[in-house]
């Protein structure tokens, strides 16, 4: 079941409370995230970016886990609902075994801007919550074991400009819902399991630059 959250400005000390639990569900050091009171997140945290006094971006790129947090690691981001300003999330090669939560789309804050989830480990389905951040502009998400189809809510991210699925395990086909993505500038859907003809809609889309569906089992053109 999928939640929708109505969102609302939380102040910095909530978000910092959020930050915390984040540190705690992924098992993070504390030497970049450290506890003190007078500690201010935007200036004194690694990886946080803030505009305006709130959390703009988080990247736990190139973080490493406690000891505890390597024995059980999971995908446990459940405290970005209250980033509600949030807009750009990077956990380039940290490890999130398991499934993006079904629930993802809808409980991050829909000012999400960029996704970058590449080598992370990631299993399962892409969910098709993650059709309702309709802000997004880039999503990475290659170089996992993610499997299944591509859901059609996809083609629902209408300022998406960057969408690399690449070197995964997708299978089933193109949706047609892909010819609405008219600011898509770059796709990379490389060496998955895709099968069924290329819609010429996604192939001819106005803004299109680079487009890279090598190593998969499409049979030809379709006329769309």
């Amino acid at each position: 079941m999928i939640r929708v959250k109505i969102y609302k400005g939380m102040s910095l000390s909530e978000e910092r409370k959020a930050l915390f639990l984040l540190r705690s569900t992924l098992g993070l050091r504390r030497n970049e995230w450290p506890r003190p009171r007078t500690v201010n997140p935007c200036t004194d945290w690694k990886g946080i970016r803030c505009k305006n006094g709130r959390v703009a971006e988080i990247n736990i790129s190139g973080f490493r886990r406690t000891n505890v947090g390597q024995d059980n690691p999971q995908f446990s981001v459940e405290a970005l609902q209250n980033i509600t300003f949030l807009e750009r999330f990077n956990a380039l090669n940290f490890k999130l075994p398991g499934p993006i939560p079904v629930w993802f789309g809808s409980i991050v804050a829909p000012s999400l801007q960029i996704l970058d989830l590449r080598f992370c480990s990631i299993t399962g389905l892409i969910p098709s919550s993650l059709g309702m951040l309709g802000n997004l502009t880039m999503v990475y998400l290659s170089n996992n074991a993610i499997t299944g189809p591509l859901p059609m809510s996809l083609g629902q991210l209408w300022n998406l400009a960057v969408l690399d699925l690449s070197h995964n395990s997708l299978v089933g086909s193109i949706p047609s819902s892909f010819r609405y993505l008219d600011n898509l500038i770059m796709l990379d859907m490389s060496s998955n399991h895709l099968t069924g003809p290329i819609p010429p809609s996604v192939v001819t889309l106005p803004h299109l630059q680079y487009l890279n569906l090598f190593n998969n089992s499409f049979s030809y053109l379709s006329k769309d």
